[in-house]
């Protein structure tokens, strides 16, 4: 259908055509004129002349309304990006509540009140998004922390963060977190490294086939604890899928075959336990937690027959010659936001989440510190082999 701008202005020019060739004082050329206007609206140039029209209102339509789902999805988008002024005025106009005020105990690490600098934190960034609007590839840590989620990752902090927080207490609160997080009791002894690498290099050079491998290292998982024993099970199904040898093209790998082939053999086998009914998931669904989001991977409870809690989530994107850095942030925005709620909706004690890009794989847990204070705490990242040969290199790097 024609926009109605154009349509108006032809049916004025059209009518004031017929107008004047009605006037009394052109009477005699009258007839001449009207048989004139029959001929060339039946004329080719006539249907040329409103096919054009009808083409470029299509274009036009095409365009406006295209802009118009653009403008719809930057607005979904940039919603936790901005705050809008009325919901921020308040906050500009009133101070933040200390401590004592709102009923807390104090946060403190190396005799710093946390949870109080952290409202700071928040108080710049909103006083930010009413200046302007945060940029998710370099402001993903203020986006985060407007849903009250403090990122730390190694020697990545934001200027603005450091400013309030200074950059030592940043670092020693990542290593603390961090020593909280992880077991540093248990390790992989370089006699199973060794064993591991051994049956892959004979594997790959022939002197074995993938069945005796395989063999071997699950008579010698009974001799080891069950951590090792999931990861040598992870490292069987590994030389099953794994090709001889890297594929050069990384961009003819898709996203499917990247998380089925390369890291699901050995993610889950450490991470899923069909005898405590949990579940690594790549299912790409939406769970009762995540809301509208469908993350890529979902770690699972599993109660009686269903699908009970979510206790961490994952996100893959492949290796592309030109990174989209917005995708990548907009990914770990969204392991963030989704760990935070169930946390919450399940009164979990922690979320461990995990990020994909091409070979690489970063890993997070999150938990609440304090009120109104989420830590989401970056605690490894590892290359992941792309073929047999570096399989046995992978397993020899593995920590010991």
């Amino acid at each position: 259908m024609m926009c109605p701008q154009i349509r108006i202005k032809l049916h004025r020019k059209f009518n004031r055509y017929v107008s004047i060739i009605k006037n009394p004082e052109i009477r005699l050329d009258q007839k001449r004129l009207l048989e004139d206007l029959k001929k060339f609206k039946n004329s080719e140039e006539s249907r040329r002349f409103w096919l054009e029209m009808k083409r470029l209102d299509t274009k036009l339509t095409v365009q406006e309304r295209c802009a118009e789902y653009v403008q719809e999805i930057a607005a979904n988008e940039v919603g936790l990006l901005s705050i809008p002024a009325a919901s921020t005025t308040t906050l500009e106009n009133e101070p933040l509540l200390n401590p004592a005020q709102s009923g807390s105990e104090p946060y403190l690490f190396m005799d710093v009140d946390i949870a109080d600098k952290f409202r700071q934190f928040q108080q710049a960034v909103r006083q930010e998004t009413n200046d302007g609007t945060l940029y998710i590839e370099s402001s993903v840590r203020e986006v985060l922390s407007l849903s009250s989620i403090l990122l730390l990752c190694p020697d990545q902090h934001s200027p603005l963060s450091m400013g309030i927080f200074t950059e030592t207490v940043l670092s020693g609160l990542w290593k603390k977190g961090l020593n909280e997080c992880l077991d540093t009791t248990l390790d992989i002894s370089d006699t199973t490294c060794m064993t591991a690498s051994r049956a892959i290099a004979n594997v790959e050079s022939g002197l074995q086939s993938k069945d005796e491998a395989e063999l071997d290292l699950l008579i010698y998982g009974k001799t080891v604890d069950p951590l090792t024993r999931s990861l040598l099970r992870g490292i069987c199904v590994g030389m099953r899928k794994l090709p001889l040898v890297a594929i050069k093209d990384k961009e003819s790998i898709g996203e499917c075959e990247l998380f089925n082939m390369y890291f699901d053999p050995i993610l889950s086998s450490l991470l899923s336990n069909p005898d405590k009914n949990v579940l690594l998931r790549w299912s790409n669904v939406i769970s009762a937690e995540s809301g509208d989001m469908r993350p890529d991977a979902t770690i699972s409870k599993i109660h009686q027959r269903s699908f009970g809690a979510s206790l961490g989530y994952g996100e893959v994107k492949v290796a592309r010659q030109r990174t989209d850095h917005h995708a990548l942030c907009h990914d770990l925005l969204r392991l963030g936001i989704m760990t935070k709620d169930t946390l919450d909706q399940n009164k979990l004690e922690g979320a461990l989440s995990f990020q994909i890009h091409g070979f690489h794989v970063s890993f997070f847990m999150t938990s609440l510190r304090h009120d109104g204070l989420y830590i989401m705490q970056e605690i490894g990242e590892v290359t992941f082999p792309r073929s047999l040969e570096e399989l046995a290199t992978f397993v020899l790097r593995a920590p010991g």
